[in-house]
């Protein structure tokens, strides 16, 4: 049997429908042109990105909700204790900038859905 690397087996898990369930976090917010701090939650869900979950399956991808909403949920936890707990009251309308990222990956954490692949609203329109 030829070697396959972790992508391949990935691809193929995608094809057959293994994986089924994405992590996707919101974009920026913006006021008028400029990046915020925030997060836009309003923004349809083909803007949202895939979060990378570390030792995973690939690109905020998960076999099963219960597995996604677990680390969903670690990712939350860690958010409030290493990234947010320094950050001032309404960081999210604060213009974004490099010595604010930590803040910004902070509330895109807190406002992470767990989603399932094959959902309709990822569709670009």
């Amino acid at each position: 049997m030829p070697f396959c690397t972790c992508r391949t087996y990935v691809r193929m898990f995608l094809t057959i429908g293994l994986l089924n369930w994405l992590l996707i976090i919101p974009p920026q917010a913006e006021r008028a042109g400029v990046p915020l701090v925030g997060p836009d939650t309003s923004a349809p869900l083909n803007q949202w990105q895939a979060m990378r979950a570390p030792g995973k399956n690939g690109p905020g991808t998960f076999p099963t909700k219960a597995d996604c909403e677990n680390y969903r949920s670690k990712m939350i936890d860690d958010a409030k204790i290493r990234l947010l707990v320094d950050a001032p009251e309404n960081v999210e309308a604060l213009p974004s900038d490099t010595g604010r990222a930590k803040w910004t990956f902070g509330l895109g954490a807190l406002n992470a859905k767990c989603i399932e692949r094959s959902d309709p609203r990822l569709k670009s329109n």
